[in-house]
């Protein structure tokens, strides 16, 4: 079938390939966060001191 000297270059290959993928998929998943995170911004972003008295409830 393989010799043990193909064997091994597949198999380092093989991780090679792994590392590359799951970097990809990493950095897909960063770049989507921070897209969806940019786009909405307002949503998530705390409540600025000139709206503060709407939250704390003082006048």
């Amino acid at each position: 079938m393989f010799t043990m000297e193909e064997s091994a270059l597949l198999g380092r290959m093989l991780r090679v390939v792994g590392l590359a993928l799951l970097l990809v998929i990493l950095g897909g998943s960063c770049y989507a966060g921070a897209h969806w995170l940019h786009r909405h911004r307002g949503m998530v972003a705390a409540p600025r001191s000139s709206n503060a008295s709407a939250y704390t409830g003082s006048a």
